[in-house]
């Protein structure tokens, strides 16, 4: 049965303990499952006897033994957990590079893209200015916009795309 215990104190007009009483409380009173009791008790029965074995000295040597795998295993963890932190720094930093350079990239397309498309579809290296160049020389402007000159083939900077 579990009851619970209340103080009464009895004091004077003053506040002067005149006596005092521990009673139990019996309108809180139910009975106590026994898993619980077994448990309590053998909780109690198992702390007494660790205290005993504590303070043996074949205990002070596990205890010893003990603090010092908990030292090894803890520098263990140390050193796993530091070397999966550069792990983690070296996948984000490549992870980092591949999102640069495909960034890089997708500008790169952009901009070949809008030159393409600034110079009217004529391709990458050709502009206004190179044909006003090429009729000054006495090139033939009229050859269509499928001709490629001697000069455009052999430079390795210059192309030209065809569209069909």
């Amino acid at each position: 049965v579990t009851m619970t215990i209340i103080d009464v104190f009895e004091t004077d007009v003053d506040g002067k303990l005149l006596s005092y009483c521990p009673t139990f409380d019996n309108r809180a009173v139910h009975k106590t499952k026994e898993t619980v009791e077994r448990l309590k008790k053998g909780a109690t029965q198992l702390k007494e006897r660790m205290g005993v074995i504590a303070q043996s000295p074949a205990g002070k040597r596990v205890n010893k033994a003990a603090g010092h795998v908990g030292r090894i295993g803890m520098t263990a963890a140390l050193r796993v957990g530091s070397m999966v932190k550069s792990k983690i720094e070296e996948i984000g930093t490549d992870e980092m590079m591949r999102r640069r350079t495909k960034e890089e990239e997708t500008k790169l397309e952009k901009m070949y893209h809008n030159e393409i498309m600034s110079n009217d579809g004529k391709g990458v290296g050709s502009s206004n200015d190179k044909e006003a160049k090429s009729k000054k020389d006495g090139g033939d402007a009229d050859r269509g916009q499928d001709y490629i000159s001697d000069d455009s083939v052999s430079s390795p900077t210059s192309s030209r795309r065809m569209e069909v």
